[in-house]
């Protein structure tokens, strides 16, 4: 494969995610696979097309609903491994996940957790030594100009996550917070990056036989952002509507 292949779109943290995952796996080679862990996994529609390219890369999905993970293990290809778990990401090691795995990503997830410390300490945890977490989450839930089903939905998320309903917590997060909780837990900060300009919604603009080529473009021209624009606060949260960290055990 090469650099610039594109595994997922409409979202530059995760296609930067992905094309880090398989430059991994391409150095690798197919005598020494890895075995990603997915936390938060959805449908697992980033992966569908990487695991078809990649039959020796391990895939392990987590996830809170059941309808999600069906659509799953419908989308994904039928190998022994992969496998697709309904379940809320906390404490998974020695439960659910039995041996240690490689890489574990957590993609536009962290927003909606409701006890971050112990999701972060689950991922580590479940991670071998030397294992790489990436990890990104969003702001754009948070931005003043959203509509007001969207304000409502986080006033009462906090409310709903007390009766059980975690599924629809939704809280920003807080750049001070996250750094402390990383160092908490144990992780090795590798690189922060922030991604997710105004570009990801023009992304939805663009004519199906153009998008492949947006992507490529507006991730490129984010990476060079990266490297000229490298402070970053709360308050450009609303200007990069996404954070991304590569972290190590």
């Amino acid at each position: 494969m090469t650099e610039t292949h594109i595994w997922t779109m409409g979202n530059a943290a995760k296609t930067y995610c992905l094309r880090w995952i398989a430059a991994e796996v391409e150095r690798r080679g197919e005598d020494a696979p890895l075995t990603i862990l997915d936390l938060g996994s959805g449908t697992s529609a980033n992966f569908a097309s990487f695991l078809e390219a990649y039959p020796q890369v391990g895939y392990i999905g987590v996830d809170p609903a059941a309808g999600a993970c069906d659509v799953a293990r419908q989308t994904l290809p039928q190998r022994d491994n992969i496998r697709v778990i309904n379940a809320l990401a906390y404490d998974l090691y020695g439960r659910v996940i039995t041996e240690p795995v490689d890489v574990i990503v957590s993609f536009s997830v962290l927003e909606h957790v409701v006890q971050r410390p112990r999701y972060l300490q689950t991922a580590y945890d479940c991670l071998k030594p030397g294992g790489t977490f990436l990890i990104n989450y969003d702001s754009g839930h948070f931005n003043p100009n959203r509509d007001l089903k969207e304000k409502l939905k986080t006033w009462l998320s906090p409310w709903m996550a007390r009766l059980g309903m975690e599924g629809h917590y939704q809280k920003f997060v807080r750049e001070q917070d996250f750094q402390q909780w990383i160092k908490q837990v144990g992780f090795e900060l590798i690189e922060a990056k922030s991604f997710n300009t105004q570009l990801k919604g023009l992304h939805k603009r663009i004519p199906a036989q153009y998008k492949e080529e947006h992507q490529r473009r507006w991730l490129a021209y984010e990476e060079w952002l990266n490297t000229v624009v490298t402070d970053y606060n709360d308050g450009d949260a609303f200007l990069w509507l996404s954070r991304n960290f590569i972290l190590r055990k």
